[in-house]
């Protein structure tokens, strides 16, 4: 989706525009599940904690990016795709999700004009 000129089915777009929220939200538990996982593991030397939480911080950031580009390349499609998009539940679940992994200034941005839906990087 990030190559516009590759077309892709409607009904695939409404389906990912309309499950968006649920795959951010399910992304994010995994990404706090994985963040257990190296919590509990057990660590001796200092460089492997800290590589573990630069690990964590580029997990993050890839999601975000992830989630803000596939949301972006379905604010250029159709406008019942937008409108799939932009449903309250999947709507509710991406702020949540922005709030959590970016900032709530990043999803404002992302939200704040949903004609043309513009992500802040």
């Amino acid at each position: 989706m990030a190559n516009d000129s590759v077309d892709c089915p409607q009904h695939v777009l409404f389906s990912i525009a309309t499950s968006l929220g649920r795959l951010a939200d399910t992304a994010y538990r995994f990404y706090l599940a994985g963040r257990e996982i190296r919590k509990s593991a057990p660590f001796e030397e200092d460089d492997i904690v800290q590589t573990a939480g630069e690990q964590q911080n580029d997990d993050a950031q890839a999601l975000l990016h992830g989630v803000s580009a596939i949301f972006s390349a379905l604010c250029s499609k159709d406008p019942m795709v937008k409108r799939c998009l932009v449903e309250t539940e999947s709507l509710t679940l991406l702020y949540h999700f922005f709030s959590k992994i970016g900032s709530g200034f990043y999803f404002y941005k992302l939200s704040e004009n949903t004609t043309h839906c513009r992500v802040a990087a």
